[in-house]
């Protein structure tokens, strides 16, 4: 099947695009890691106490990992369109939560049990389901719903995201072998160019 040109990417493009709009967004993208930071670093000295209390703080803790996982995707996502992103980003719509969690544990499993066979399958899964949560922070989709457009919008160029993927987690990998202080780079320079290929693949138009 033919992909129309609207909906075609290029890695070199993507990366190049996430290293420009990080070049322009460094301020917001800055704050909101600073956020991140210090709630990690709450949350783990909370982390050494002991008894009930701790197991709850750990829990909500857990909780709000996955909001900030969703405000990432929004943050970036509000990049790629030219919209101003703020710290608050981080912790918006928290009722999309539960359907984010519940689709991340659903596409873990089949992914997992991809794995288990041959890992070919578990490659191809990751590919196809791979933006279900770009679909429930972006789109407001439902949990079925989300998996089933990602699986859409990826059918066509299962090779490209397969070599994107490559490509990010060597970049990463440069990243943290500079003694990890390059991830601080790489990590948004990934984020922003997955946002671009979401954006791509289903054919809307991205900021200049």
């Amino acid at each position: 099947m033919a992909v129309p040109e609207s909906n075609r990417f290029s890695i070199g493009e993507a990366l190049g695009y996430g290293w420009q709009k990080l070049k322009e967004n460094v301020g917001p993208l800055v704050s909101a890691a600073l956020a991140i930071l210090a709630i990690n670093i709450i949350f783990a000295l909370i982390g050494r106490g002991e008894g009930a209390l701790v197991g709850l703080l750990g829990l909500i803790g857990w909780f709000v990992s996955v909001l900030i996982s969703m405000g990432l995707i929004r943050i970036a996502l509000k990049i790629v369109d030219g919209k101003p992103v703020e710290v608050a980003d981080l912790f918006q719509r928290v009722d999309l939560a539960l359907p984010y969690i519940v689709a991340s544990f659903l596409v873990g499993i089949m992914v997992a049990i991809g794995f288990v066979f041959l890992i070919i399958p578990g490659i191809y899964l990751a590919i196809t389901f791979g933006f279900y949560g770009y679909n429930i922070v972006d789109k407001e989709h439902g949990i079925m719903e989300s998996i089933e457009q990602s699986a859409a919008i990826t059918r066509t160029q299962k090779w490209d995201l397969f070599g994107f993927g490559v490509a990010l987690f060597f970049f990463n990998l440069l990243g943290a072998l500079l003694l990890g202080i390059g991830l601080l780079i790489t990590v948004p320079v990934s984020m922003l160019a997955a946002a671009y290929v979401y954006r791509k693949l289903g054919g809307e138009p991205v900021a200049p």
